[in-house]
């Protein structure tokens, strides 16, 4: 069983702190001693707002975006939340319906599957040729995350064993077979498992692998953020072929 029937698992977030504390021991001397001049205070270099890579929620303004193809543009705004393992978001555009998805992070990218029903999830993965090492949650996740690891052919074109897959609730393993087609510039994903079947697009960059994926038939769409000073990202529909962007900034 996977997916909807299963609660998910997202991007791990790892919140990571060191602190250190050092003390000054005073010499003594016979000769006078000279205080040394107070170090300069070191201006900060992270910029007002910026996105921390290991915790990517908050609100944020839509800076630019664009249709896939280049055609036309939008405004509004996202509100993230942090849920446990993954993110939950929300885009308020204009006066259409809330999108909604949900992301993991992997690095410094964040990777989203999005819907308009509640019906959709996301599954990210570190590519080494055949190998695919991912993570996945579900718009019904409770916090939780399921792993899957396929092995295939290179090149993100074929057909991939599910070697290893687990659920993010009661981490019950499942197996099946994952089809990967490039298809202009995404890739068209199917999952077929014993009993379910899921499609999605799939957006790659670099050796990230973010997939947006839905029910057969229904599907989802994905985007594809590198964090920064912004979420700069990249962003297809359902069963589409061609990129959008958008860029966000942290109100």
């Amino acid at each position: 069983m996977r997916r909807y029937t299963r609660a998910g698992f997202v991007g791990l977030v790892v919140l990571a702190a060191a602190s250190s504390a050092c003390e000054k021991k005073a010499v003594e001397s016979s000769s006078p001693t000279v205080a040394p001049p107070e170090p300069a205070p070191v201006a900060s270099t992270a910029a007002p707002g910026r996105v921390n890579p290991r915790d990517v929620s908050g609100n944020y303004k839509i800076l630019s975006a664009a249709n896939p193809g280049g055609g036309g543009g939008y405004s509004g705004t996202v509100a993230i939340t942090k849920q446990g393992d993954h993110y939950q978001l929300v885009w308020t555009i204009g006066d259409d319906p809330p999108y909604r998805g949900v992301g993991l992070v992997m690095g410094q990218v964040f990777g989203v599957g999005w819907g308009l029903g509640d019906a959709y999830g996301v599954a990210i993965y570190k590519v080494s040729g055949g190998s695919l090492d991912g993570r996945w949650a579900t718009s019904r996740s409770q916090g939780r995350a399921g792993t899957e690891k396929l092995s295939g052919p290179a090149g993100l074109n074929g057909t991939y064993q599910i070697t290893e897959g687990k659920d993010g609730d009661a981490l019950q393993p499942y197996t099946g077979t994952v089809t990967i087609k490039p298809s202009g510039k995404v890739y068209q994903v199917t999952w077929t498992l014993p009993s379910e079947s899921y499609s999605g697009v799939g957006i790659l960059d670099g050796e990230i692998f973010s997939v947006g994926w839905g029910s057969a038939g229904k599907g989802a769409g994905a985007v594809m953020y590198e964090v920064g000073e912004t979420l700069d990202g990249k962003w297809a529909q359902p069963d589409g072929t061609a990129l959008g962007s958008e860029v966000l900034g942290k109100l």
